[in-house]
């Protein structure tokens, strides 16, 4: 990327940026001034989560998508943000002084602090190690940075695109994918989609401790839970190698939980505002967001009919949570409905034996969707495929965090007669419970063939909004034993070790951490220390500065992260998924802009998917699945003449033929191309490229 270019972009980058910054800091200062700490950074997170989505959907909604439409919408949230009134008391109205966490020892404290520092710098090293590696996930080269560049190309984010088929990842609910999107569409390049991940798998962690906190949880066995939860492998790996959104799933849902049960407490509506749109954007990112909200608000309804609420109140903060879930994240259920004739296709919607809204066959479901619930009489199964993969998945971390849940569920069971008042611990404990039920029973949680179940420790991912709760409530229960909490640091030391073993031994993800990675995140830690201790000590300073040395002090660091931003792209884009195949090392190389690319057929997942790089590095190609929509899914054209007139219509460039699955020296379509006029450019054993004579 040439100099100019990303000098503009990061000047894009930042102003967006620095706009929802500030409009979220803004709102958060007027509306509500009590938050302090973990509970004020979630806020902060959440509010500018929401800006982000808005600056960029709003004009993608009016088919208007693009940098000047951003930036022009982002001054207009930052005004609007400014005639927002400040709440009259800064206290909760009706707030009930929470007790303290229970005091501990210094030996909780010592066991705590170190598990924090190994995670946070376990998180540097993997930042350090993946900087300028391109991902390589097959779902973020398949479908959520394809799915990018089509808004980008179209300016409108209505449109249902998917290239593959007989599946339909294109109607995903999208939120996260709009996070991608500001991070790529300043610069039309994706060096910096990954990291914008990280953010969120930090803000998973704080929301854990806050919540445990809440519950008043130990502070040291807080941390611990939080740590344990962000060094699951199936937690730390799509956060920080695939790209996948599930951390900001993870983060908000964990901040929704926080100010629900934080309004149980003060009654202030604005941490129930806050707390339904948390939970929006947790809803409108994953399918599983969807039914793990579902399940949040119904345990909220009944637990505040059986707390004495009274219909009508319930009734009406119902609606309003459900109103603003729907704004925070409803929208995609709206574009399924528009583009797909359904708000949840591929999935038919049913009551009570009358359809409500139609779906296609779902091959894929059908031979590879199958469920834990579905094995839990196969003992054989568990033995030899199940168990092993959680193991993967999960690693000590998560078993811990399992065994922890168990034991305050077996705790609270024992104490009912003695939680009058702590409705909030019984709430969370059925929510767990009900979350792990609809795991259980979620398709593709045990994807793969019958009897043969695959993707058990990558789909467990479905498992964690349960596991989030459970270390909440693991940390509670740390409080009801004596040196509960010092057992439970203990105990997290070797597992959080086990954890990012596991995450980053390359067995598991692709990614290897080795001892120069780790020793560079160790000294980034330390700076970062030594940063935050000198500008908590430069208050003083900083208050009777002149502005002139302020200024010169931010400048000099927006420089270094403008040089630090510009050695990662270049590094990035100098081997962006150049050697993963020769097919796309010619698109990437001989035909990177200004071409209509077709795919065709399928491949198999041994290498490199090719939708993304069939875009080229600045997402300069027009890039489409050569297909029909059957009933709204996208299929495979069934003979020659069909297929001769789509290419007709699509005046295609290049044809990237997959040759199946498993692969095969020449398909079909190949024949089909050959006799439309396309000649073989190059090939390889998965994939076939044809060029337009």
């Amino acid at each position: 990327m040439p100099t100019g270019d990303y000098l503009e972009g990061a000047a894009v980058f930042a102003l967006m940026l620095a706009g929802t910054s500030a409009a979220a800091a803004l709102i958060c200062r007027r509306r509500l001034p009590w938050l302090h700490g973990a509970p004020r950074l979630l806020a902060l997170g959440v509010s500018t989560t929401l800006g982000i989505l808005a600056v960029h959907m709003l004009p993608g909604t009016l088919g208007l998508l693009s940098r000047g439409a951003v930036l022009a919408t982002t001054a207009l949230l930052a005004l609007a943000t400014t005639l927002v009134p400040a709440t009259r008391s800064p206290e909760a109205p009706g707030v009930r002084a929470t007790p303290p966490p229970p005091a501990v020892g210094r030996g909780s404290w010592v066991a705590a602090v170190i598990g924090a520092a190994f995670t946070i710098t376990f998180g540097l090293a993997m930042a350090i190690d993946q900087a300028v590696l391109a991902p390589g996930s097959v779902d973020v080269l398949n479908f959520h940075l394809p799915g990018v560049g089509a808004w980008m190309q179209s300016g409108s984010i209505w449109g249902v695109e998917n290239f593959l088929a007989d599946v339909a990842p294109g109607n995903y609910p999208n939120s996260g994918d709009v996070v991608l999107l500001a991070a790529v569409l300043p610069w039309s390049n994706d060096f910096l989609s990954h990291l914008s991940i990280y953010p969120f798998w930090a803000l998973a962690g704080v929301a854990v401790y806050a919540l445990a906190t809440e519950l008043r949880a130990p502070r040291p066995a807080a941390i611990s839970a939080a740590c344990l939860l962000l060094t699951i492998p199936v937690v730390a790996i799509p956060a920080l190698v695939q790209s996948f959104p599930d951390a900001m799933l993870l983060a908000s849902f964990g901040t929704g939980l926080l100010f629900l049960l934080r309004h149980y407490r003060s009654g202030a509506t604005a941490e129930l505002v806050l707390a339904a749109l948390a939970l929006g954007l947790a809803f409108g990112t994953k399918w599983y967001g969807v039914s793990s909200v579902a399940v949040v608000f119904a345990v909220w309804a009944v637990a505040s009919l059986l707390g004495r609420r009274g219909l009508a109140t319930v009734a009406r903060q119902g609606a309003l949570i459900v109103g603003l879930v729907t704004l925070g994240g409803g929208f995609w259920l709206l574009r399924n409905w528009v583009g797909s004739q359904n708000p949840f296709f591929p999935v038919e919607l049913s009551l009570l034996g009358i359809e409500i809204f139609a779906a296609p066959r779902d091959l894929v479901r059908e031979v590879y969707g199958f469920t834990i619930a579905g094995y839990i009489d196969d003992p054989g199964v568990w033995e030899g495929a199940i168990l092993p993969q959680y193991r993967d998945a999960l690693a000590a971390a998560g078993i811990i965090l399992v065994a922890g849940t168990l034991i305050a569920l077996a705790s609270l069971g024992a104490r009912l007669r003695g939680l009058a008042g702590r409705g909030p611990l019984v709430a969370l404990a059925v929510l767990v419970a009900l979350l792990g039920l609809a795991y259980s029973v979620t398709p593709y949680t045990a994807a793969g063939l019958d009897g043969d179940p695959v993707l058990v420790g990558a789909n467990a991912r479905y498992l964690i909004p349960a596991l989030l709760v459970g270390a909440a409530l693991a940390a509670w229960s740390t409080a009801t034993v004596r040196w509960g909490a010092l057992a439970f640091g203990l105990l997290a030391l070797p597992a959080l070790v086990d954890g990012a073993r596991l995450a980053s031994d390359g067995s598991n993800s692709g990614a290897v951490l080795e001892a120069r990675q780790w020793l560079l995140g160790a000294a980034a830690m330390a700076l970062l220390s030594v940063a935050g201790w000198s500008l908590v000590g430069a208050r003083p300073w900083l208050a009777g500065a002149a502005r002139g040395r302020i200024a010169v002090a931010i400048g000099a660091l927006l420089a270094a992260i403008v040089f630090i931003g510009s050695e990662i792209q270049q590094r990035f884009n100098d081997s962006r998924y150049l050697g993963g195949d020769p097919t796309t090392d010619y698109l990437l190389t001989r035909a990177p802009d200004g071409n209509v690319v077709g795919l065709v057929r399928n491949w198999d997942n041994a290498g490199i998917a090719p939708p993304l790089p069939a875009f080229g590095p600045r997402y300069g190609n027009e890039v489409e699945y050569v297909g029909e929509y059957v009933d709204e899914m996208q299929r495979q054209y069934p003979d020659r003449a069909e297929f001769v007139a789509a290419l007709a219509e699509g005046a295609y460039d290049y044809l990237l033929i997959g040759r199946g699955i498993p692969a095969r020296p020449f398909v079909k379509e190949e024949g089909w191309a050959q006799s439309a006029g396309f000649e073989r450019v190059v090939a390889s054993e998965r994939l076939a490229l044809y060029r337009a004579r």
